[in-house]
């Protein structure tokens, strides 16, 4: 199966006698997944190996940049996110209608230039992008840092999806997200 293939590469890489990092993560198309029990629970760990130790020394500073993000439910509960795939995973990840920090926290660019979201997200209260490959763009770039309001049924890229966001609709399960 695709998975067995899949599964066998990662093991491949982790027995490798060069110590690099290897991290497996889900795979989705168009936002559906199609995991067992047994493969949720193995992908719930998402680094299989770590760097060698002198390049952890040598990268210290980029080691450490995962946020702790606490997800608060409807219910009242909160929980400590630890994967930037949780979501995704546990198929929560429609934000429509919530108010996203998408722009101000992370912004993706498109290979034509696009400054945006991976979901095409027009930033900074304007109604077009703006675009890198503008030769007008260092005089004209002056954006309102602000919120945008998610237009996607489900947000399919796992950065974006741990952005700081919270809800303005009736929609449940998650109420927000904040980086801890």
């Amino acid at each position: 199966t695709a998975w067995d293939k899949c599964k066998s590469m990662v093991d491949y890489l982790v027995a490798t006698k060069i110590k690099f990092m290897v991290i497996a993560r889900p795979i989705h198309i168009n936002g559906e997944t199609t995991y067992t029990a047994d493969q949720l629970k193995y992908l719930k760990v998402s680094r299989k190996r770590h760097s060698s130790f002198v390049d952890i020394i040598r990268h210290l500073d980029k080691f450490f940049t995962f946020k702790k993000h606490i997800a608060i439910f409807d219910d009242g509960s909160k929980e400590t996110i630890k994967t930037d795939h949780y979501f995704i995973l546990n198929k929560i990840n429609n934000f429509f209608g919530w108010q996203c920090t998408l722009g101000t926290n992370f912004l993706y660019i498109t290979r034509e230039g696009l400054i945006t979201g991976t979901c095409k997200a027009k930033l900074y209260g304007i109604d077009d992008y703006y675009n890198i490959n503008d030769p007008a763009l260092k005089n004209n770039f002056h954006p309102t840092l602000q919120t945008v309001t998610c237009h996607r049924l489900e947000c399919l890229c796992a950065g974006e999806a741990m952005l700081s966001k919270w809800k303005t609709t009736d929609q449940p399960k998650v109420i927000s997200i904040h980086a801890n």
